[in-house]
């Protein structure tokens, strides 16, 4: 997506009609100057709400339709704005008209009056797929990756937080932009068609009409439909997880912000962090442990298996002796035998005299008296040297006993700083419950009954699953005792279903493989851009885990949590450089709005962010102040430069107006 020209009517300190275009040659950086309530920010959000028909502030907060309409045109009278978007996605020309308008100025009656046409190519999209057709291009939840200004940049340092419930908060977002989601809907479409197939096999059954497969029919659709239902109630739990896990950091972040609280609350965001990075360790020794004790019946019976080992090795050893010893007796007595009857050597083929063939005859009664004594000999029981290569494989599988003790001593360390820290947590929490504020006790409060209810929500859930688990098995021995009953149809329906399983399996591991391939390439542009602005030379690379949390490597190879490199500006490098990494790795194109977007930068960040922003993505919209975009900085620019315009408000009467920057402004 590219824009190339934005139509205001009415919209925020917009009076009457005001429209920007933008050069389209090339690629580059439009800029787009403006003091601070000017109407910049105001700009931007024009533009969010023809998208989306709803706009935030920099809270998070809904402003609502009556907070948008333009003072002056409310004062005479006229309850009318809009915002028009002209721009080229695929080679295709775009527009979208967005309008509110009403008799009066209510929220709800701009709300039922708001008009949205799309159109394609000179083709008017219908109404009921129009916002549909927005959200393919570019979707609302992944919008901020493409808008954003300095402080909600504080969003994507969450990440550098490590914090769970934060970056959960923005992997899905993360994922939306690379494609992940497409493989899930893909995955979940397979499981509706597998309902269908199993819905399908209950009505075949039934029409055949035998007694045996009647019961087995209705108890099989009596678990799916359980199934169905818990996993309803499973999802519908994961929603009100979300949500509260949304709004205790929302309340965690408000209460971070408090000043007087601000040290206690930020101790606690850092201890939950270690707590949670303890459980973590602690589940992966566990998991490695659980192995381990599954094959620790091999420990135990390893002294007894390498004494039955070796029995068994000395008496196959035997057995295959004493076979082939009677194997070559059976052999020199047949070749002795051949000789006497030819009376000529079998080997150099001499013809043998009376003495000759006297001593092959006593060689062949000696012969027969060594095989009598031998007796009967079977052949060696090859079990011997089956059961044998087992208990040395069992053997070589035993854990070692030592490791068990290496594992509850590292269990009882982890467990010990887990409480040390949970003392200490106890004790903020206190602190912060006794802090003269009602905002902050409050808040307090609040995190408390969130934290109550997401622990009942997450209790439902465990017990959801466990349920989710038994009615799986127990439609399972249903399938098996229906696969028991010979009825060919029925075979080929169940045979498509065990099919279609298999496949959702598959898309399953591809959605794991294709996450860890994508996040992998995010890792490594994202450590080339941050090479390009980094604020430190020691800093080598960024390195992110599965939750898209953030770490900095340095070039000894040791790994930084923010709070040994905690810096505001430093922060906002790495973000720059995750969203510069999500945006060349995306399946979705559209330009970047950047509002004031270098507040924490020095002069010398400035210059390197400024160096590398036209690389960040095919258009640029550049929002600034002229104290974070000063004389001489376009020249870092290096020739980007597609427009210079200026935000400006002219009073009262007039409102602000969008014009081209006079050569003796730059």
């Amino acid at each position: 997506m590219i824009i190339e020209k934005i139509s205001i009517h009415n919209f925020g300190p917009f009076k009457g009609k005001h429209e920007i275009e933008f050069d389209q040659q090339n690629n580059g950086v439009h800029i787009i100057r403006g003091g601070n309530g000017q109407g910049k920010t105001s700009l931007q959000r024009a533009v969010l709400w023809a998208l989306y028909g709803k706009v935030m502030d920099r809270r998070g907060q809904l402003i609502r339709p009556t907070s948008l309409l333009n003072i002056n045109a409310l004062e005479d009278d006229i309850y009318d704005f809009s915002v028009t978007i002209f721009f080229n996605h695929e080679r295709e020309n775009w527009s979208i008209f967005r309008r509110m308008s009403s008799k009066t100025h209510d929220d709800s009656k701009y709300q039922e009056n708001m008009t949205l046409n799309v159109i394609r190519n000179g083709q008017i999209i219908s109404k009921s797929e129009s916002q549909q057709a927005i959200e393919r291009l570019l979707p609302y939840h992944v919008s901020r990756f493409f808008f954003f200004d300095g402080e909600m940049l504080r969003d994507y340092e969450a990440l550098l937080e490590q914090d769970q419930n934060s970056t959960r908060l923005l992997k899905d977002s993360i994922e939306y932009v690379l494609g992940v989601p497409y493989l899930k809907i893909a995955k979940d479409d397979l499981s509706v068609i597998s309902k269908q197939f199993e819905k399908e096999r209950t009505k075949l059954i039934r029409r055949i009409g035998n007694s045996d497969l009647n019961e087995i029919a209705e108890n099989l659709q009596s678990v799916i439909a359980d199934i169905e239902e818990k996993e309803k109630i499973i999802a519908s739990l994961k929603e009100q997880k979300h949500q509260l896990e949304t709004e205790i950091l929302a309340k965690k972040r408000e209460q971070a912000n408090l000043s007087e609280v601000q040290e206690l609350a930020q101790s606690r965001l850092n201890i939950e962090k270690q707590i949670a990075n303890l459980d973590i360790n602690k589940n992966k020794i566990l998991a490695d442990m659980q192995i381990k004790v599954s094959n620790l019946y091999k420990t135990l019976l390893a002294p007894m298996a390498e004494n039955v080992a070796s029995q068994l090795a000395v008496k196959s050893k035997a057995a295959f002796e004493k076979y082939n010893r009677k194997h070559s007796l059976e052999e020199e007595i047949s070749r002795i035998k051949k000789n006497i009857a030819n009376q000529k050597c079998s080997l150099c083929g001499t013809i043998l005299d009376k003495n000759k063939l006297n001593m092959l005859e006593r060689d062949l009664e000696e012969a027969k008296n060594r095989l009598d004594l031998l007796g009967e000999i079977p052949e060696p029981p090859m079990d011997l040297e089956f059961y044998k290569n087992k208990l040395q494989r069992m053997i070589s599988e035993a854990t070692d006993r030592e490791e068990f003790v290496g594992i509850n001593k590292n269990i009882n360390n982890i467990d010990y700083k887990i409480a040390s820290l949970s003392n200490q947590l106890a004790d903020i929490e206190n602190k912060l419950k006794g802090i003269d504020s009602d905002l902050p006790q409050k808040l307090e409060r609040d995190i408390e009954n969130y934290n109550r209810e997401l622990g009942r929500i997450v209790g439902l859930e465990e017990t959801s699953n466990q349920d989710l688990a038994e009615l799986i098995k127990i439609k399972g021995e249903w399938e098996r005792t229906m696969a028991s009953i010979p009825q060919s149809e029925i075979d080929e329906l169940t045979k498509k279903i065990h099919e279609i399983y298999s496949i959702i399996q598959l898309f399953e591991e591809a959605i794991s493989e294709y996450r860890d391939a994508r996040r992998s390439d995010i890792e490594e542009i994202a450590s080339e851009i941050f090479k390009k602005i980094r604020s430190k030379d020691e800093f080598d690379h960024l390195e992110i885990n599965d939750q898209y949390g953030l770490s900095i490597i340095t070039q000894k190879g040791n790994k930084l949590n923010r709070s040994e490199w905690r810096s505001s500006g430093e922060e906002q490098l790495v973000a720059l450089a995750l969203i510069g990494a999500l945006n060349r790795s995306a399946q979705i194109k559209a330009p970047i709005f950047m509002d004031t977007p270098f507040g924490r930068f020095d002069m010398k960040h400035g210059e390197r962010v400024l160096r590398y922003l036209p690389n960040l993505a095919q258009q640029i919209v550049l929002l600034v102040t002229d104290r974070e975009f000063r004389k001489g900085d376009e020249d870092f620019l290096e020739g980007k430069i597609r427009d210079d315009f200026t935000v400006e408000y002219k009073g009262e009467e007039v409102g602000s107006i969008i014009r081209t920057t006079s050569i003796e402004e730059v």
